[in-house]
This record gives structure tokens, C-alpha cells and sequence, in this order.
């Protein structure tokens, strides 16, 4: 039996994005094993009927002795026995490259965006682009979320055998089914990820003071991991009723469909994965243009863009869609249900994946 190791940095990503990928190796015959950090997702994977092996340490940790010692564990974790494995995130796609590269196991990796390093200038981004260059240098199949990333990473010499642009890891259509658009007394806008200044929050937190004293039938709502120094000033506005946050949330399809638009000011994203299922659910989308962004949204078609940094055209798109009527706001929502139809279905990412692995695998 063909053996396949998954490895990624978090348990809730393998699950939400990567569970259709292993049902159907497992349906095709081959032997899942994944690997990450455990958490309350491990259960529901095994259920799917793959193998769960721990690999413990700080996602964001830089201590280099820490990093070593990781470093060494995917030394143990990546045998000879895998006739592929396939990366997610930074950390195994780094790591996990340089070994499977040394031991000649064939391997796929994933980016998914860019991290502040690669974003910026000088050394740093030097040495991680250096290191990339390392990891990926014999990597079978290097998949990218949007056309700057990829185009990023060919200018910095970073390729491997074959380089494929994929619709990020897709949207599960039957999972984000479409919900039917109404409206209450007062108009949603809901934030879904991260509360961090490289997810737009200064901007957008700056645009919600402005809206609550121009309009009293918005309702500003977020969920989501909150991190410094947002934690205090998200609380505060909480308390004050300006907005409504509800923490992190396993289901966040459930406040989409109560919503009237979902927003996603982000400096940039791999593909993002909000975006696709508020799309999904038929909700039209507030988002910044940037790559990862701008290839879901068709400006006044599926929703309306804004440029990232800045509050004033955040100001402006909001504005342009409290004009539009309830009927252009509801067909915008189901403009974007049949874009990511199109488009962006996970069917298409698994699909791609699976082609890939039967190569390198040989099976038919």
C-alpha cells in the first residue's frame, strides 16, 4: 500500500482545509498518516480513517536551539516509507523540505501567502528566501494560492520541478451551502480571522469609530484568535456596544448567514479562505486588493474593494454598499455563490493533488 504523510502546523487547518484530500487517498487505496501538534480536530481526522502522529513545538517559535531540535524530530517523523509527502505552512514546508530533499522522498509544498519576512527588504528576507531556495530546490510539485506569490518566489530563484497555480485550497460547496440573503433593523458587517495589525485592524477599527457616528443600523461584529495590542481596545469596544465580538468559533458559517457582508481588510493572504466561504454562503464581500483577495472579488459584481492601509477607502466601500438596495445586495451575495461555483470548489484542488501523487506514485 502506498504510503502518504500530510504534515502541517495545526490540527483545525488539516481539518477545514486538507479533510477532503485524505478521505479521498484513503478512498483510493493509500495509507494517510498526519502529523501536527495535537488538538481537539485530531479526533474527527482519525475518524476519516487516517493515522495521527504528535509532533509537538511553538508555531512561532525562534529560539534556535528550539528550532534545531524540531528540525531533528522531522528527521524521525519522515521515513523512507512515504512515497510522497505533501507540506503545509512554513515550519514543515522548511524543515520538512530539507529532509525529504536529503533522504530523495518526493514531496509536494504548499504556499500559502507570505510571511512579514518575505514581505519586506535587507537581510532577513535574504537569508528566508536563501533557505527556501534550500528546502525547495528538488521539491516534485510546488503549488502557489495567487500569481504574485508565485511570481515573488520565480524572481528570488526559488522553483522546483514543476510549479502549479492552484485556487487556494478551495471551498467545500456542500459544507458552506448557499443561505438565503435577508436583513434585519440592522446591517451586519463581520470580521472572520485573526485580530492582527497584518489583517487590516488599525484601519478597520479606526473606520468602525467614524461609522458608528455617521450610521445607527450598522452592527460591526467579529470572531476570532485576539492578539496584542488589540486585546484591550477589542474589549473596551465591546463593552461600549460599538461592536460585538465573539471570540474564536468552530463554526463561523453560522454567523455569516446572519450577516449582511463580510469584510477582510488584510494586507494580503495566500487565497483567502473567509472570503471564499462567506462567498459560498452567498454574502457579499468587503475586501482589500490585494493578491489573495482580489481574485474572489469582481468589483461590484460579488462585492466591493478597497485599497489595504487605508481607512478612507474602507470608508468609501462601505459607503457604496449602503447605497445599493437590499435586491442588489442580495443578487451581489448570489453572484458570488456561483463565482466560487466556477472557480474555486475544493473538488478542483483535490482533484489536482490526486493527479500529482498517482503520477508520482504510479498508480492508476
Amino acid at each position: 500500500m502506498n504510503a502518504v504523510l500530510l504534515i502541517g502546523n495545526d490540527d483545525q487547518g488539516l481539518y477545514k482545509f486538507r479533510r477532503e484530500l485524505i478521505v479521498e487517498l484513503i478512498k483510493n487505496g493509500y495509507s494517510v498518516d498526519i502529523s501536527t501538534p495535537y488538538g481537539p480536530y485530531i479526533p474527527m481526522l482519525e475518524d476519516c480513517g487516517c493515522n495521527f502522529i504528535p509532533l509537538e513545538y511553538n508555531r512561532r517559535g525562534k529560539n534556535p536551539l528550539g528550532e534545531l531540535r524540531l528540525l531533528i524530530k522531522y528527521g524521525k517523523l519522515i521515513k523512507k516509507k512515504y512515497r510522497v509527502v505533501l507540506l503545509y505552512t512554513i515550519k514543515p514546508t522548511l524543515y520538512g523540505g530539507l529532509i525529504c530533499r536529503f533522504r530523495k522522498i518526493p514531496y509536494f509544498a504548499n504556499v500559502t501567502g507570505l510571511s512579514p519576512a518575505l514581505s519586506g527588504s535587507g537581510i532577513l528576507r535574504r537569508l528566508c528566501f536563501m533557505v527556501y531556495r534550500s528546502a525547495l530546490k528538488h521539491v516534485n510539485v510546488l503549488y502557489f494560492q495567487n500569481k504574485q506569490n508565485l511570481e515573488v518566489f520565480q524572481e528570488n530563484r526559488v522553483t522546483g520541478q514543476k510549479v502549479k497555480l492552484i485556487p487556494g485550497s478551495g471551498v467545500n460547496l456542500q459544507e458552506h451551502k448557499y443561505e438565503e440573503y435577508t436583513e434585519g433593523e440592522s446591517l451586519k458587517i463581520l470580521y472572520v480571522g485573526r485580530i492582527t495589525k497584518v489583517k487590516g485592524m488599525d484601519e478597520w477599527l479606526k473606520a468602525i469609530s467614524i461609522l458608528n457616528e455617521k450610521h445607527k443600523n450598522l452592527a460591526f461584529e467579529f470572531i476570532g484568535e485576539c492578539f496584542e495590542p488589540y486585546k484591550e481596545e477589542i474589549e473596551r469596544l465591546h463593552s461600549e456596544k460599538k461592536i460585538i465580538y465573539y471570540g474564536k468559533s468552530k463554526s463561523p458559517h453560522e454567523y455569516m448567514k446572519d450577516a449582511q457582508a463580510v469584510i477582510m481588510p488584510s494586507y494580503g493572504e495566500g487565497m483567502s479562505n473567509v472570503l471564499l466561504e462567506a462567498s459560498a454562503c452567498g454574502r457579499p464581500i468587503l475586501a482589500s486588493a490585494v493578491p489573495g483577495c482580489k481574485e474572489i472579488l469582481v468589483d461590484g459584481v460579488t462585492g466591493i474593494e478597497f485599497q489595504p492601509h487605508s481607512v478612507e477607502s474602507i470608508l468609501e466601500a462601505v459607503d457604496r454598499f449602503l447605497c445599493l438596495s437590499q435586491e442588489q445586495r442580495r443578487q451581489m451575495g448570489r453572484n458570488g455563490r456561483e463565482h466560487v461555483e466556477k472557480y474555486f470548489s475544493r473538488e478542483i484542488v483535490v482533484g489536482e493533488y490526486m493527479k500529482e501523487i498517482k503520477r508520482i506514485c504510479e498508480v492508476d
